[in-house]
């Protein structure tokens, strides 16, 4: 069952929940104002919009940055950006085969800027997904969060995370700026490259736009996988030695993940475990081949 949600005092808008206290915070932080929930019987008369025209309410410079999805990377549109000296985003599915792989890695090799799928629904596989990205060469500086605004999303290290703003189902979009709360920079993500108002991300923007103000967002992702931290930004992974050792450890993981075709969260979900068990053997080994060589030495000590 929809509301009639009164923004402002200005308008009124149609959604199926009440904004959560988080959405509230940054509405009140970035536009000034508060919601109310219009009662059916009132007599007070202002205009109803749609959920997607809110930003046209509270201007400001108009910017937008470009960013697109897999079957997109091919188009005209992404070929236009990157010869006119346009580096856009490419998102990283949360789950790919090796052909997606090597288009990945051709896009980023081109100038793509690459940015990796939040899945709300299985978020504890984000940090693997996010190391094995970043072992193949696809490291991301920012996350795409397809499914819309959640305020569980705060649970997330520093980072940066485009949220895609899901018409249809009565959502509230996040205000048309570059939003600082909390750890985590936010940005709204729109399908609409017809209508840019604020600080928006355009996703899989027609081949005919016009290629002014377009400023890109500010890049920078963190995340902990087996109690290590991993911090990407423009430069580099910044991590510690055994974090460093893990990168390594999932290249190696790669192959077998896609010959498998499995969701490499699986695999590496064993990551931690693989390591143990691995440095158990090695001890074994060590251990089995001292004792050969004592043994050996006796015996001949013993028949001199």
């Amino acid at each position: 069952m929809s509301l009639l949600l009164n923004v402002c005092g200005a308008f009124l808008v149609s959604v199926q929940h009440f904004p959560d206290p988080t959405l509230q915070q940054i509405y009140k932080q970035e536009y000034g104002c508060n919601f109310t929930i219009q009662p059916t019987n009132s007599d007070e008369k202002l205009p109803l919009h749609r959920t997607r025209d809110v930003h046209l309410f509270f201007p400001t410079q108009n910017t937008w940055w470009p960013l697109y999805s897999l079957d997109h990377i091919n188009s005209k549109s992404f070929d236009r950006m990157l010869e006119n000296g346009i580096k856009p985003g490419v998102i990283i599915p949360s789950t790919v085969s090796w052909g997606y792989y090597k288009k990945l890695k051709s896009a980023v090799e081109r100038g793509a800027i690459p940015i990796l799928e939040y899945n709300l629904a299985n978020p504890n596989h984000f940090s693997s997904e996010a190391t094995l990205a970043t072992a193949f060469g696809l490291r991301p500086v920012a996350a795409y969060v397809p499914e819309g605004w959640d305020p569980n999303l705060l649970t997330q290290p520093q980072g940066t995370y485009l949220i895609q703003h899901t018409r249809g189902v009565g959502q509230l979009p996040l205000p048309a700026r570059e939003i600082k709360f909390n750890q985590l920079t936010l940005y709204v993500t729109t399908t609409k490259d017809h209508l840019i108002v604020g600080k928006q991300i355009i996703l899989n923007p027609e081949e005919n736009i016009p290629l002014h103000n377009i400023e890109a967002p500010q890049f920078g992702l963190s995340w902990q996988f087996n109690n290590v931290h991993f911090r990407s930004d423009n430069q580099a992974i910044h991590t510690s030695i055994i974090g460093y050792g893990l990168i390594m450890v999932s290249f190696v993981f790669l192959p077998i993940d896609l010959i498998l075709n499995t969701r490499y969260p699986n695999i590496l979900s064993t990551l931690g475990s693989s390591i143990s068990w691995v440095s158990l053997l090695l001890g074994i080994g060590l251990l089995l081949l001292l004792s050969i060589s004592i043994i050996r030495k006796v015996r001949k000590n013993g028949t001199d």
